[in-house]
């Protein structure tokens, strides 16, 4: 599932299972719902949310924080799972301009759409040595506001969940 404006490119490419989405729009794999959400990644881009068997996923990608995001609660109601980026990363050959929301934009985020679990990835983000230095720059806040411990509960890696 690719936006519109890389819809050719994919199929210029090769790729040949190719469903072009827009914001808000939907489609159905097997039992799971897939609706296109809007993004942004230093460009346009579209994120997604699944929803299955009464559960649903917001997946952001590697997006910043955008107007759009503070509709998803009202469109889909409440959200089981989160996966946000929370690197920060920002592109040095363009004024540091930056393309990933960084842990305080996950973390408000977060507050907007008070999912079931939040999966903090792409924290740990490196272009190598050279490209660390040269082209690329990571958020280095490594605290989270996080929510009261009522609320909840900081795991170790073996340590298992479920969602209730």
């Amino acid at each position: 599932m690719v936006p519109n404006t890389l819809g050719q490119m994919a199929l210029d490419h090769d790729f040949r299972n190719v469903t072009v989405l827009e914001p808000w729009e939907s489609t159905k794999i097997g039992d799971v719902a897939i609706t296109a959400a809007p993004g942004k990644h230093g460009v346009y881009e579209i994120t997604f949310i699944l929803q299955s068997f009464g559960e649903t996923i917001y997946f952001a990608g590697d997006a910043m924080v955008i107007p759009e995001f503070y509709e998803l609660p009202q469109r889909f109601g409440e959200i089981d799972v989160a996966p946000l980026p929370t690197n920060g990363l920002c592109i040095r050959p363009l004024n540091d301009m930056q393309v990933v929301m960084g842990a305080v934009e996950a973390a408000e985020l977060t507050a907007i759409l008070k999912p079931k679990l939040v999966l903090p990835h792409h924290y740990a983000f490196t272009s190598g040595w050279l490209g660390d230095r040269l082209l690329t720059k990571k958020d280095k806040t490594h605290s989270i506001t996080r929510r009261p411990p009522s609320a909840s509960h900081r795991r170790a890696p073996s340590e298992s969940s479920t969602l209730e």
